[in-house]
């Protein structure tokens, strides 16, 4: 695939290339050979804050700073992310199903088969449709349907036995990732995340020593995530697995740090008073946030880092909330329809942006 876009961005000579982020493997591919052509580069995705699309500035998710919100729009987006029912569903829809987890299976098949077709026919020996779609999240095993032997059937309960068992135990929020995905795969520096499921469980066995972990399953991986690990960490002594359709600001809320890579649960716990800790230092809400960083190469010294950055801290007021929020909408641009799947940037910002970008030397 990079050899069949290298090809294609030779022929057509582009100032600069703009990716949307719909696959993680061309994004990056798209950035690395943009900064080895001397090209302005710009990712794109949907954003946390309804409304807007996160911009991205390198093959490593760093942001693209490029404006300044006014007070009123930096006002809406937190009063809108403020509300603990909120949660950003990228349109993608709330629920699970056994009838909708088996359509995702026939579905990925039928990928499968289509796009080997398609590249045969096309005479596209390097598929630059889907090659890889096997390595993405799909559904692809009865076995890994979420039922509910995989989660707590009283999270809250469970969490109020931890606490009494172990009086003074910090808690630790760990929701799980979206993976495959470039917020673990290449926003993460350190790759051995790549391997998610072992470092997953190396790191609540490693925190749940001495202190209680919750974990709780993104709710867009219901049904793509190998079932063996959900079963391994609901198993766990001192861990609390959440069901993925509980709400991530009410985890929060019980919580005495969130811990996570780059996802917006570190928007959730910032703007609710919540240390975050985290393993991923270019994500465009880290330097605004001021998390702490902990280098996976260095788990052991993790609880202490924790128990530090906790007792270190002080929650934003409210005019530090603002100030957080718009430090994140600096990598932003305003959308035009809110409710499509992929982010239509808004025309005034796209053209300004647009000449920004080809200006760029990456």
């Amino acid at each position: 695939m990079a050899i069949s876009l290298a090809h294609y961005i030779n022929v057509i000579r582009p100032d600069a290339l703009i990716s949307q982020m719909v696959d993680e493997y061309t994004t990056h591919i798209f950035a690395i050979l943009a900064k080895k052509r001397g090209l302005g580069y710009l990712g794109y995705c949907a954003g946390y804050f309804p409304g807007t699309s996160l911009l991205l500035g390198d093959a490593h998710g760093r942001p693209y700073n490029w404006r300044i919100a006014d007070e009123a729009e930096v006002s809406e987006r937190l009063e809108r992310v403020s509300d603990v029912a909120f949660r950003q569903t990228y349109n993608l829809g709330v629920g699970y199903s056994l009838l909708k987890h088996l359509k995702g299976m026939l579905r990925y098949r039928v990928k499968l088969l289509w796009f080997a077709l398609r590249g045969w026919r096309e005479k596209d020996p390097w598929h630059l449709h889907y090659r890889q779609t096997p390595f993405i999240a799909e559904r692809r095993w009865l076995r890994d349907y979420p039922g509910a032997a995989m989660f707590s059937t009283d999270w809250r309960q469970d969490l109020d036995t931890l606490r009494q068992q172990r009086p003074g135990a910090k808690i630790v929020y760990m929701p799980l990732s979206y993976f495959p995905e470039a917020t673990i795969d290449y926003w993460v520096l350190d790759k051995r995340m790549i391997d998610y499921a072992a470092m997953i469980r190396k790191i609540a066995a490693t925190l749940s020593r001495d202190n209680i972990v919750v974990v709780k399953e993104h709710l867009h991986m219901m049904g793509a995530r190998d079932a063996g690990l959900l079963k391994a960490l609901n198993a766990m002594e001192a861990v609390v697995s959440v069901p993925p359709l509980e709400l991530s600001n009410a985890v929060v809320a019980e919580a005495d740090t969130v811990l996570l890579g780059s996802g917006s649960p570190g928007i959730e716990g910032t703007i609710r008073g919540k240390p975050v800790v985290t393993f991923c230092d270019t994500s465009y809400w880290f330097k605004p946030s001021g998390a702490t960083f902990l280098d996976l190469a260095r788990l052991e010294e993790w609880p202490g880092q924790i128990d530090a950055a906790i007792d270190a801290y002080s929650p934003l007021t409210e005019e530090g909330q603002r100030a957080f929020v718009a430090g994140c909408l600096q990598a932003s641009t305003r959308v035009v329809d809110v409710q499509s799947t992929w982010p239509i940037l808004d025309a005034d910002d796209l053209v300004p942006l647009l000449n920004l970008v080809a200006k760029t030397v990456a």
